[in-house]
């Protein structure tokens, strides 16, 4: 059975929320009771009171809410709403702030879209239906994931939970590229550059940090320590032989974070 993306948020390795423009503004008269018991809901989850949360589930979507896996969260703050034209049914995209322990131990923000539906004078989310979502898959070290690419910022999740399991090595691995790991500057007489590209292949952010001792006439820059989803970083590194003159190998140390994952750049003078 696949679950709704709240159940499933402590699945994700990380995930950047990008704001987004309104499909539709509704009367305030809607909106404001939809932020009420949108806040209210995710309030209960805040606080660990799955059982009251269930008050804003609506009658259909009840056997879900109770089947599905629910963990606590540390904060939220609702992002979107993109409503239908009769302004009945709502998108709401919502960025939850949480613990993932096999990740890290700082918090991350993790986008979930709930569809929302007006009825007898009340706003109450309603979960969709493995049938009802349109999906496109994603790899992750979890396993098989899928986004409906119809939510706002594609944050709606389904992941099939017979296929869920603790990352392995090699599917962290497959959360970030490293374009070469061996250089050359044998020869250099002059200035020299070399670049070394990481590519950011995770559903969340990743942070790119160096471990290196200070090498004399070595210079490594990150261009850009913190990577969104799809982004590359790139790491110059300068050598000045007029500061000194290297030979033999050199090894660079790198970390990816919040994976824990530590990769080395060879250089040989």
């Amino acid at each position: 059975m696949k679950m709704h993306a709240l159940t499933a948020w402590a699945l994700l390795s990380a995930a950047a929320v990008s704001a987004q423009t309104l499909g539709s503004s509704a009367p305030a008269e809607l909106e404001e009771p939809l932020r009420e018991n949108v806040s209210a809901f995710y309030d209960h989850f805040r606080r660990g009171e799955f059982r009251q949360a269930e008050a804003y589930v609506d009658e259909e979507s009840k056997d879900l809410f109770y089947g599905s896996k629910k963990s606590r969260i540390i904060n939220f703050e609702i992002k979107t709403i993109d409503y239908t034209e009769d302004f009945r049914t709502a998108e709401v995209l919502v960025s939850c702030r949480t613990m993932v322990p096999m990740l890290g131990s700082q918090p991350l923000d993790v986008p979930l879209s709930s569809t929302w539906k007006y009825g007898e004078g009340e706003w109450l989310m309603h979960l969709k239906q493995p049938s009802e979502i349109q999906q496109k898959s994603f790899s992750s070290p979890f396993g098989s994931m899928a986004f409906d690419k119809t939510a706002p910022g594609g944050g709606q999740l389904a992941a099939q939970q017979a296929q869920v399991k603790a990352p392995t090595i090699e599917s962290v691995k497959q959360m970030y590229r490293v374009n070469k790991q061996a250089l050359r500057f044998a020869g250099s007489q002059a200035t020299a550059k070399r670049t070394v590209e990481v590519e950011n292949r995770s559903i969340g952010n990743l942070k790119l940090e160096s471990f290196n001792r200070e090498i004399e006439g070595l210079t490594v820059v990150i261009d850009k320590p913190e990577l969104g989803p799809g982004e590359t970083a790139v790491i110059e590194i300068t050598y000045d032989p007029k500061v000194r003159v290297l030979q033999g190998r050199q090894r660079l140390e790198f970390m990816v974070m919040p994976i824990t994952q530590r990769f080395s750049v060879f250089i040989d003078f």
